[in-house]
């Protein structure tokens, strides 16, 4: 009676292994988020206060004083990539900023990956920070609700911008590593990032105060990305 117990616990491990692979083998490795190819569908973008907003290549170009210019390249040595160039002079008395944003047809659901890549190479470097943004909706039903996203920052470390003078690198962002945004012009709703309920995302430049940095990158191939065992 006991070997016959036994073997059934095993029997039901090893159905349990194959429900799990069968469960992850579903799961893709990457999901591409943007491989700026094409615009995808048209959006009206508009703005959220009193700032400038723009369409350039199916893109929202967000702004107060700034001045930004967003196209597609196509190069041997980079497929398909997305040029933006800025200047942003001073303005705020913290400095300045200009924002790139993507909003999805529906809700993106990348809920099972741990988190984002971008393939990123500085063109013309400058002293501007640079911030990728997520933004999420607390309900489904919220989703096509003007300004009732929340938006979550990742600021990206000089050193990694540094490495990616004219060259590409891929700078990897854990979600976890998202902060709630805060500050005039940012919007909450539950505090909390749900990263099943993903609206939009932006490709952010900063400055700080007193300067005014000019520069010009290219970003391909937006991913989320998982670990599969």
């Amino acid at each position: 009676m006991k070997h016959k117990v036994m073997r059934l616990v095993l029997c039901v491990c090893v159905l349990a292994l194959l429900v799990v692979r069968e469960l992850h083998a579903d799961q893709a490795p990457e999901l591409m988020i943007d491989s700026f190819e094409d615009q995808g569908p048209a959006v009206q973008y508009q703005p959220f206060a009193d700032e400038t907003v723009m369409t350039q290549a199916g893109y929202g170009v967000y702004f107060k004083k700034a001045n930004v210019t967003v196209s597609r390249v196509e190069r041997p040595e980079t497929d398909k990539a997305l040029h933006i160039q800025y200047a942003l002079p001073p303005y705020f008395a913290w400095g300045n900023w200009a924002s790139i944003r993507k909003e999805f047809p529906t809700p993106l659901d990348l809920s099972g990956y741990q988190g984002i890549k971008i393939d990123v190479k500085i063109l013309t470097p400058s002293h501007a920070r640079l911030r990728l943004t997520l933004a999420d909706v607390a309900t489904l039903a919220d989703a096509p609700i003007h300004g009732a996203d929340e938006m979550w920052w990742f600021d990206v470390p000089r050193a990694e911008v540094l490495k990616a003078q004219q060259q590409w690198v891929t700078l990897q962002v854990p979600f976890g590593a998202f902060y709630r945004a805060y500050g005039a012009g940012t919007r909450h709703n539950d505090g909390r990032l749900d990263v099943s309920k993903i609206v939009a995302y932006e490709l952010n430049v900063l400055s700080a105060a007193g300067d005014s940095p000019q520069g010009a990158f290219l970003v391909k191939a937006l991913r989320a990305y998982t670990q599969r065992p």
